[in-house]
């Protein structure tokens, strides 16, 4: 991200519509599989709680087939190595939070 960079939201967005700038905030079940994210919510509506510090960030991995509650859960891999299945409409920011030199 640099000077004069678009940030824009892309809940409601379909992932077709190519909008996954760096920066962009998203339903994590809208960011293509493989891609990093931080500033992730723990349910919806939580705020933050995973990747916050600089240079963090969460790696989605894919969706959890198992989940018996209905909805579609995201599994992520955090920071620390450990994995988890997050609802699929927590928010979530495309990339990696600044001073990447921290990793």
């Amino acid at each position: 991200m640099s000077v004069g960079s678009v940030i824009s939201n892309t809940v409601g967005h379909s992932k077709q519509e190519g909008l996954f700038n760096k920066g962009s905030v998203s339903s994590i079940s809208q960011i293509p599989q493989n891609n990093f994210a931080f500033n992730v919510e723990f349910f919806p509506g939580g705020g933050a709680i995973f990747a916050r510090a600089a240079g963090s960030r969460v790696y989605l991995q894919g969706t959890d087939i198992y989940e018996s509650k209905g909805g579609s859960n995201i599994i992520v891999k955090l920071p620390s190595g450990c994995t988890k299945s997050l609802p699929s409409d927590c928010l979530g920011q495309v990339g990696t939070s600044s001073n990447e030199g921290h990793l």
